[in-house]
C-alpha cells in the first residue's frame, strides 16, 4: 500500500508541473506569514490555523484550541508608458501606498471526530492611485477594492487517513474610485474648456459563498490536499459625488455623466477557485510542497456601476495586482 501511495505521489508531482503560469488577477493569497513565505504551499500540509483559508480539512491535525492572527502589508508600484496620438510620449508612476490585508483564525477540537474553525481573511483586493493631472485621469485617478471573508467551518476526521471540511463564506466588500470629468461651456457663442470635476465613488456590499476541503494523509511523509471556494455574488450600493456642479456641454451630448450627486449600485460576480497540493516531509524539520491553484477568471466579465439618475458609469476593468 505504501508503494501505491508513492506511485500516486510521483504522478501528482508530474501532473502539477506547468509550462505556463497565469496571473492571479486581483485575487489575494496572503493569508498567513508562513503561507506567504511558502508561496501558498499550505494546501497539502494544512497543519496550522491558517488552514481555514488554504484547506480547512487540515485543522483535524490540530489538537485542542489554536489561535493565529496577523496581516500582510502590500505596496504595489507600477509605471505606465503612453504613446499619444500627437506623437509625444509620456510616463506615469503610481503613487506609493501600503495596503493592509489582515487575517485571524481560531480552531477548536470538539472530540475525536469533529473540529470547529473560524477564519477572517481577504480573498480579493486591488489598489492604485495616480496624480490628478495624469494623462489617463478621465478614465481613472484612484481605485480601491477590498473584500473580507468571515468563514465559520466544521471539519470531520473520517478516519486516520481522510478528513473533510465545509464552511460558509460571508464576504463584505468595499469599493472606491476617483475619476476626472472634463467639461465644455459656451462663453457667448464660443465653446470653451471648463475646469474638470472630480468624481468620487464609494460603495459597500455583501455576498455569500461556500468553501469545501479534503485532506488525505497517505503516509507519515506524504499528504494530499484539495480545496474549493465557490463563486460569490456581491451586491454593492453607494454614492457618486462630484467636486463641481457646473453645466457641461459634453454631458448634454452624452459623452460624460452629468455632475449630479447620485446613488449608485453594482452587482459583481467573483470567480470560484480550486487548489491542489501535495506535501512531502522527509524529515521532521524539512518539508516540500508542490501544487496548483486554478481560478476561473473566465466567469468574471466586468464591473458596471449604474447611476439611476443618469445611466451607467463603467470604470476600467479590475485587473493586475493589489
Amino acid at each position: 500500500m505504501k508503494k501505491l501511495y508513492v506511485v500516486l505521489a510521483v504522478c501528482l508531482l508530474w501532473a502539477c508541473q506547468v509550462t505556463t503560469a497565469g496571473a492571479e488577477g486581483f485575487a489575494l493569497t496572503e493569508w498567513s506569514s508562513r503561507g506567504l513565505s511558502l508561496a501558498g504551499g499550505m494546501v497539502g500540509r494544512a497543519d496550522d490555523p491558517s488552514a481555514i483559508a488554504y484547506n480547512a480539512a487540515g485543522i483535524t491535525q490540530l489538537p485542542g484550541t489554536h489561535v493565529m492572527g496577523g496581516f500582510a502589508a502590500i505596496a504595489p508600484m507600477g509605471t505606465i508608458d503612453l504613446d499619444l496620438a500627437d506623437g509625444s510620449h509620456t510616463s506615469t508612476t503610481t503613487k506609493p501606498h501600503i495596503w493592509a490585508a489582515p487575517h485571524a483564525y481560531i480552531t477548536h477540537q470538539m472530540n475525536d471526530r469533529f473540529w470547529l474553525g473560524l477564519g477572517l481573511f481577504s480573498r480579493f483586493g486591488l489598489g492604485n492611485e495616480f496624480a490628478d493631472n495624469w494623462t489617463g485621469r478621465y478614465n481613472l485617478t484612484n481605485i480601491n477594492f477590498q473584500t473580507f471573508s468571515l468563514v465559520p467551518t466544521v471539519a470531520l476526521k473520517v478516519n486516520d487517513v481522510l478528513s473533510l471540511s465545509a464552511g460558509v463564506e460571508i464576504m463584505h466588500a468595499s469599493f472606491a474610485m476617483g475619476q476626472q470629468i472634463p467639461s465644455m461651456q459656451y462663453i457667448g457663442y464660443i465653446p470653451s474648456r471648463g475646469e474638470d470635476s472630480k468624481m468620487t465613488l464609494n460603495g459597500t456590499g455583501w455576498g455569500v459563498g461556500a468553501q469545501l476541503g479534503a485532506h488525505l494523509r497517505m503516509t507519515d511523509e506524504l499528504s494530499l490536499g484539495f480545496s474549493y471556494k465557490s463563486p460569490v455574488t456581491l451586491n454593492i450600493a453607494g454614492s457618486a459625488d462630484f467636486s463641481r456642479h457646473q453645466s457641461n456641454m459634453l454631458a448634454d451630448q452624452g459623452q460624460v455623466p452629468h455632475t449630479i450627486d447620485t446613488d449608485v449600485h453594482s452587482t459583481v460576480h467573483l470567480p470560484d477557485s480550486f487548489a491542489l497540493g501535495l506535501a512531502y516531509r522527509p524529515l521532521e524539520n524539512l518539508s516540500f510542497e508542490v501544487g496548483t491553484v486554478f481560478t476561473r477568471w473566465s466567469t468574471y466579465d466586468s464591473m458596471n456601476i449604474y447611476c439611476p439618475t443618469q445611466g451607467g458609469v463603467k470604470p476600467p476593468p479590475l485587473g493586475g495586482g493589489f
